[in-house]
């Protein structure tokens, strides 16, 4: 048996909108395959959703038709973990928790006696939160919610729409950091760590020495034009192996549409 992980499938998000409908369905898709493909373990590494305000009158259809998925799963004897991403709020304390095997900022996986911590990505710097992640979390935005969800119900998607384009409009997505990826992977690898896994960046990165890292070179995204009409080419789970790994950074699933199976 095996694990798979998805990272950054933004389900819903502006980078795809015309095809919104098609990538929910192809998800779903590879979702209820991964038992035949051997998969008794599921990482989601966070931003499965354009935006998951974690509160069910904030519920997108995104959200409705991919949880029912996840539990039918659980209920055959997956375990399903899930790392929050910056895009997920307020997860911890909602009811969605009890889809999950387990939900936090990070969680471990071992292939053949090899550890490796996996995590978003958003919170590589020491320090704790950055800034916008507390004040996403602090008592202004919670009390809009609990105003929109509360007495203008009917406006909790737009909202949630509303949202998405101010993530936008002070997004800053830059280079691959990868100073940050370097000092993170050598303090993980310092607690007993082989290597260390992330998303957030959604262009792909394999370092299998960390003093070369800043020498390494991004590789190009792909952008919507250059994939598959019909996504045959992506139905196939992607095989990663470990060995050797000390830092890897995950394509997103709405650049690729592939999940990838660690081994």
């Amino acid at each position: 048996m095996s694990t798979a992980v998805i990272a950054d499938s933004h389900l819903g998000g502006y980078l795809h909108l015309e095809g919104a409908e098609h990538n929910l369905r192809h998800f779903l898709e590879q979702l209820e395959e991964l038992p035949e493909k051997g998969v008794d373990r599921l990482i989601l590494l966070g931003d499965i959703f354009q935006v998951w305000v974690a509160q069910p009158k904030f519920e997108t259809p995104e959200v409705r038709a991919v949880l029912p998925a996840l539990r039918r799963l659980r209920e055959a004897g997956m375990r399903i973990d899930y790392v929050i991403g910056n895009r997920d709020h307020f997860l911890l304390e909602s009811p969605y928790v009890t889809v999950f095997s387990s939900v936090g900022y990070d969680t471990e996986v071992e292939i053949d006696g090899r550890r490796y911590l996996l995590t978003h990505g958003h919170r590589m710097k020491e320090g704790g939160p950055g800034f916008g992640e507390r004040l996403l979390a602090g008592p202004i935005v919670r009390f809009i919610l609990w105003f929109i969800s509360t007495f203008l119900p009917f406006t909790a998607n737009w909202a949630t729409g509303r949202a998405d384009w101010l993530l936008q409009v002070f997004k800053k997505r830059g280079d691959i950091p990868f100073h940050w990826i370097q000092e993170f992977a050598q303090r993980k690898i310092q607690q007993g760590y082989d290597g260390v896994i992330v998303g957030h960046f959604h262009k792909g990165l394999e370092c299998r020495n960390l003093e070369s890292l800043g020498t390494l070179r991004e590789p190009s995204e792909i952008g919507p034009e250059d994939q598959p009409a019909d996504w045959s080419s992506a139905k196939e789970p992607k095989k990663l192996p470990l060995e050797g790994i000390q830092a890897l950074v995950l394509e997103a699933w709405f650049l690729s549409r592939k999940v990838r199976i660690l081994r």
